[in-house]
């Protein structure tokens, strides 16, 4: 998978889903623990809550997805017998948390902390 931002400028990063870490999210939701692949290592965290299945299902259902499945459907299916493909990388976990808590909780010389954006309607966090 591909991820184009615009504070990346001509750069996308690559990411491989078949070697991050899932898990429980205290709250309840889910969090996706992983390090991009190119053109540099980042550690991310991504995090989903209860909020966001509607737009999940959304895009599973979509028809460009649900083409692009059809087309190969052994191929998408075949590989998930492959589970030496699908393993975590040692410290995996540690690695993305130790990263997290260094740039979120760490003191910011003449700068307000970080506020973390609780979940909110989508159209309040994307309004212009």
């Amino acid at each position: 998978m591909k991820l184009w931002s615009r504070g990346l400028g001509r750069k996308e990063l690559v990411m491989d889903f078949t070697h991050y870490a899932v898990r429980r999210a205290g709250d309840g939701g889910i969090e996706i623990l992983g390090v991009t692949e190119q053109p540099v290592a980042w550690e991310f965290r991504v995090h989903i809550g209860q909020e966001d299945i509607p737009g999940m299902v959304k895009v599973a259902l979509s028809r460009p997805v649900i083409e692009m499945f059809a087309r190969k459907p052994l191929t998408a299916l075949g590989s998930l017998r492959r589970r030496r493909h699908f393993e975590v990388p040692a410290g995996l976990e540690e690695r993305v948390k130790a990263a997290h808590s260094h740039v979120m909780d760490r003191p910011r010389p003449n700068r307000a902390p970080i506020s973390r954006v609780e979940s909110t309607d989508a159209e309040e966090r994307f309004a212009v």
